[in-house]
């Protein structure tokens, strides 16, 4: 696998969001990656995250978050720096 820039990562993000396919980011995951949220009560580890996140985009597939016609991803993606 290539390592990629923060701002390559970045763009294969927002292609994940906006194409609603996981399996985008999932090859780029670090083996020892952890994610945390509010919204999710645990620390997920690189399998726990990859379950939840295909469960959470076939879920906004399945749901009425989508508008026929409208190509835009449904949950916005904002781009920030972090120094």
């Amino acid at each position: 696998m290539n390592t990629l820039t923060g701002d390559e990562l970045l763009d294969l993000y927002i292609e994940a969001w906006t194409k609603l396919d996981a399996e985008i980011i999932i090859p780029h995951l670090a083996s020892d990656f952890h994610y945390t949220s509010f919204w999710v009560l645990e620390t997920l580890d690189r399998q726990g995250y990859t379950d939840y996140i295909r469960r959470k985009i076939e879920s906004i597939k399945q749901s009425d978050l989508l508008i026929p016609g409208d190509s835009r991803p449904p949950i916005p993606v904002i781009l920030g720096h972090l120094s």
